[in-house]
């Protein structure tokens, strides 16, 4: 059994994955991805490539920090310098369901089991990137929910 442990940097802003679209050709609806979350689905699958991530069967955990570039309205002097939280669209939902979907000729989405999104501003004049780190040692399961603090226990017990 191998051990994955694979980081790797995204250039860009990260895009969030689009609602599929419709039309109507020949008189039948035709579903597609939108082009934007297409061609980032790509470059997601092209840099984990270059990274040298492996296909395995275990269970995995993926972290993913999306910095986007600051906004205009946030480049004021009296803003910090540094990475600030984003609580803006395009939400961290999203921008993981694009990544996991670039990086599915490696794993099925039903292996990701754990993992974190934080969603960023970028440092002032910096731009966008998304940093993705995929790795199957996980933490014991009660670390897990001990961490967490949502241990329950079922009614009755």
């Amino acid at each position: 059994m191998t051990q994955v442990d694979v980081t790797f940097i995204i250039p860009g802003n990260p895009v969030a994955k689009g609602r599929p679209r419709a039309r109507v050709f020949n008189g039948r609806v035709h579903l597609y991805t939108p082009a934007k979350t297409k061609y980032y689905e790509q470059k997601v699958q092209r840099t984990a490539q270059r990274a040298s991530l492996v296909s395995t069967e275990q269970p995995i955990r993926i972290d993913i920090l999306a910095v986007t570039k600051r906004p205009q309205r946030l480049c004021r002097k009296k803003d910090p310098d540094g990475l600030i939280y984003r609580p803006a669209k395009p939400d961290g939902d999203n921008i993981r369901k694009a990544i996991l979907d670039g990086l599915s000729m490696f794993f099925d989405d039903k292996q990701v089991v754990s993992g974190e999104t934080v969603c960023l501003y970028a440092a002032k004049n910096s731009d966008g990137y998304a940093v993705v780190r995929v790795r199957d040692d996980l933490e014991k399961e009660k670390d897990i929910v001990s961490r967490l603090g949502l241990e329950m226990k079922p009614e009755g017990q």
